[in-house]
This record gives C-alpha cells, sequence and structure tokens, in this order.
C-alpha cells in the first residue's frame, strides 16, 4: 500500500532565515498594538519606561524596554496576565514573538519590569483628536486598567507561592528535560512492564503447578474454576508512569488518582 502524505520531517532546514513579517496576517491584532506602540515610542510617549536605564550604556544590556510594554499590552488585550504565561507564550505563541523580535525575556523580568512601571502603564495623559465632550468613559478606563494591572500583580504573587520565584511552573522534570533522558525513562518504563508481567507469569505458573500437586495427591479434581493460564493474565493496556516511576495508580472518592498509599507510605 503506499499512502500520499504531505512531507514531515523535524529536521527540515530553512533554506532562507525566516522573516518575523511572514508569521502573522496583516490584520492580526498583535500588528496593530506593535504599530500603534512603536508610534508612541517614535513621538517619545514612551520616555517613562526609559527612566530607570543608565544612557552611558555600561551594566549588562537590557531588554529594549518597547518590547516589554508590547508583551504586557498584548497580553492584556487577549486576557493573559500572568508574567510566567506571558514568557511561556515568548516561546510558543507565534504572535508574541513576533511583538518580542524573537527575544524570550524571562517571567521575573516581565513581572519585575510591570512593577517597576505601573505608573507608567496606569496611563499618561495625551491629548487626542476628539472633544473632552466626547470623552465620557475616561475615568471608566482608567479603573479597568489599574484593576487589570491589580489582577496581574496578584496572580504573579500567587504563581511565586506555588512555583518558587526561579521557577515558570511548566518545566519538565529533571529526567525528562533531554531527549536522552526521555528515552531513558521510556526504556525503563518499559522494562517495569516487562518484568511485571514476568512476575505475574512465573507466580500463576507457580499457582497451576500446586494446584496439579495437590489433584495428583487427592486423586481428584479441585473445586472451582480453573485458574487462567500465565499467559492470560498478561494486559496489554498495562501502564507504567515515566514521570514518576514509583507512583501508582490509585481509585478515590474523587476518582483516579497517580500517588501513592499514604499507609505504605508510613510503614
Amino acid at each position: 500500500m503506499s499512502y500520499n502524505f504531505l512531507p514531515y520531517d523535524p529536521n527540515q532546514q530553512f533554506l532562507m532565515p525566516p522573516s518575523l513579517e511572514e508569521w502573522l496576517s496583516d490584520d492580526h491584532l498583535a500588528r496593530f498594538v506593535s504599530g500603534v506602540l512603536d508610534h508612541l515610542d517614535d513621538q517619545e510617549h514612551l520616555a517613562g519606561f526609559y527612566a530607570r536605564y543608565r544612557e552611558d550604556g555600561w551594566r549588562r544590556a537590557a531588554f529594549l524596554p518597547t518590547i516589554l510594554v508590547k508583551v504586557l499590552v498584548y497580553g492584556c488585550c487577549v486576557g493573559i496576565i500572568s508574567s510566567r504565561k506571558l514568557a511561556r507564550g515568548l516561546h510558543e505563541d507565534v504572535a508574541l514573538r513576533f511583538l518580542a523580535t524573537n527575544q524570550q525575556p524571562g517571567f521575573r523580568t516581565i513581572s519585575d519590569f510591570r512593577k517597576d512601571h505601573l505608573e507608567a502603564l496606569d496611563g499618561r495623559k495625551v491629548a487626542g483628536n476628539t472633544s473632552l465632550e466626547a470623552n465620557r468613559t475616561k475615568d471608566k478606563i482608567k479603573a479597568e486598567v489599574i484593576k487589570l494591572l491589580s489582577e496581574a500583580e496578584a496572580t504573579d504573587t500567587h504563581e511565586d507561592e506555588k512555583f518558587g520565584k526561579d521557577f515558570r511552573g511548566d518545566e519538565l522534570p529533571v529526567g525528562l528535560r533531554s531527549k536522552e533522558g526521555r528515552l531513558a525513562r521510556l526504556k525503563e518504563a518499559q522494562t517495569r512492564l516487562e518484568q511485571k508481567e514476568q512476575d505475574s507469569k512465573q507466580a500463576q505458573e507457580a499457582k497451576l503447578k500446586q494446584r496439579v500437586k495437590e489433584e495428583e495427591q487427592s486423586g481428584k479434581k479441585k473445586r472451582g474454576p480453573k485458574p487462567k493460564q500465565a499467559d492470560e493474565l498478561v494486559k496489554p493496556e498495562a501502564k507504567a508512569d515515566i514521570t514518576d516511576p514509583e507512583s501508582r495508580i490509585f481509585k478515590t472518592r474523587r476518582g483516579f488518582v497517580q500517588g501513592y498509599n499514604g499507609q505504605a507510605m508510613a510503614d
């Protein structure tokens, strides 16, 4: 049989470097956010975000403030206020990678930037092309901005307590972070399943032999159903956890969980 599939090659190389301009459609929200903030930056309306940085070029190079403002503003537009989720998106989300020109500031950098620039993010008074009479929702908009910033701060604080200040929260266990480590864990899981099957077979074979021996000694067939053959005990759906090899599946009042028996742990 000859299948007709599109080419699939995870290791395929680009003949030419990819362009950021090709990543998003012309009408994408991220382009709008980027264009507006670039215009404000050109007009020096984002100067407040540069005030904390030295002008003599000393110290370690920092991320351009405009990039971080774009990331935070776009995050608010699409409902992402967690610094950790924004940092993860800078690796996985095409729109965020576009806004940051494929740079990846960490979640701590994003969180600290928001904290350090609350006043600037809260809004600067800029004259607009409208009349005061038409500007009836200014207070409401300002209140919404303050609310978003407060929610973002509360989210970051909660996630700091939950994951730790230096962790994003979605990191793989140490043994699964490399291709070699993942392969080793899979092989380990396969070996455990095979050993479990072998132990089960041996135990069942011993049970059958004991039954035959007892029947020969008594000269009578034992009552009840005949035990299954060893091969019949093998379950194709048997599972082994590759993240926590020692854990097991348990049924609780709230459903099934992957974990440990508390009594066994105490023993």
